[in-house]
């Protein structure tokens, strides 16, 4: 009789053992994912990049890879939470992120009286030509928490101006940068306001929409 409890106190304390080394494992990688997300969050100053209408929706390469790791990260510490721990690691749903959050911009103006070749398919009440135009540019700066990262939710906004004026694709462009200063998300987008036709004549018009009180949308996550 002795013999058996001795066999089973030591079975207990085998697996016991076990359970705690392959804790203690998790916790290890999960620290080690968490400095490799910090790695690259103190190492990538700047993120920017510009979304459109055939580009949408879009990731940089690092916000992706931050995405992955906080994912990883996410499903350790659930493993850790869960009274059955198993040494498979679970598929796990994409983190939530915040948002959409908006906030509208402010114009300026970058060029005056300019020539700019105008196609009629921008504004179909004018022929394609040259005209004497005003660009504006349309933006906005948040402030984000330190340890997050920032997308641009095009598919929330009603509208929204040219990522590119010169070549009337339309979209936001976007920067996040990470520094001394904080961890700031920028905006911006443009618009044209056609002043007058080659000979002189009045126009007045704004493409692609008049941006007035528009709101960018964005989002971010927690890591």
């Amino acid at each position: 009789m002795k013999n058996i409890l001795s066999i089973t106190v030591i079975t207990a304390v085998f697996f016991l053992a076990i359970s705690c080394t392959k804790e203690n494992d998790r916790i290890a990688s999960s620290s080690l994912l968490k400095s490799q997300l910090e790695t690259i969050s103190k190492s990538t100053r700047t993120i920017q990049g510009s979304v459109n209408e055939m580009s949408k929706p879009f990731l940089t390469q690092i916000e992706s890879k931050k995405l992955n790791l906080l994912g990883m990260i996410n499903s350790q510490n659930n493993q850790l939470n869960n009274s059955n721990i198993s040494s498979i690691m679970r598929p796990m749903d994409p983190p939530d992120w915040i948002g959409p959050n908006y906030v509208t911009g402010s114009f300026t103006k970058i060029q005056s009286n300019v020539e700019l070749t105008i196609p009629g398919t921008e504004d179909p009440t004018l022929p394609t030509g040259v005209y004497i135009c005003d660009v504006y540019s349309y933006h906005t700066d948040v402030s984000l928490p330190s340890n997050s990262v920032a997308r641009l939710d095009l598919d929330q906004m009603t509208q929204y101006g040219y990522s590119n004026y010169t070549t009337f694709v339309r979209g936001v462009n976007y920067i996040q940068s990470t520094g001394p200063t904080g961890n700031i998300f920028e905006m911006t987008t443009y618009s044209i306001v056609i002043k007058y036709n080659i000979i002189g004549q009045a126009i007045n018009h704004v493409i692609p929409y008049d941006l007035t009180g528009m709101e960018f949308a964005y989002s971010y996550l927690l890591y």
